[in-house]
């Protein structure tokens, strides 16, 4: 099974691609597409074209969900609105869509489940974790 992890930061979506390996271990798939970025949100062409790399991103992978890390909806730190427009975006693809909350990312982090791997950058580690915890499910 195959899974997308997904940090969403400004008008970027940050990806990670893992799936589950004939042994039972977790294996980080290489892809090309390691960010998705939403070039002008006010912009229906800039939107489509976001909407159609996050459909043949999964299409081209056989992708069975995005897993979302959460943003802060209210307060000083919350989330802007271009994070949420890029959130539905994933919603929309056909591809169920599962959400994990910064703090169960912490507590998967610390129990040290399995290193992250040297093929994830540091600024993709969170999105790793994200589907790491849905394949946790399983």
């Amino acid at each position: 099974m195959k899974v997308c992890g997904v940090e969403i930061k400004a008008k970027e979506a940050i990806l990670a691609i893992v799936e589950i390996d004939d042994e039972g271990g977790l294996l980080h798939i290489k892809s090309a597409s390691k960010k998705l970025s939403l070039n002008d949100d006010r912009d229906c062409k800039s939107v489509q074209v976001l909407f159609e790399a996050i459909k043949a991103l999964a299409k081209d992978h056989n992708l069975k969900c995005f897993v979302i890390k959460t943003r802060q909806t209210k307060g000083q730190m919350a989330a802007g609105g271009v994070t949420f427009k890029i959130e539905g975006l994933f919603q929309l693809s056909g591809i169920p869509v599962e959400f994990v909350s910064p703090q169960a990312l912490s507590k998967l982090s610390s129990k040290n489940t399995g290193a992250i791997p040297a093929t994830i950058n540091q600024y993709q580690s969170d999105a790793y974790l994200a589907a790491v915890s849905e394949l946790a499910k399983l």
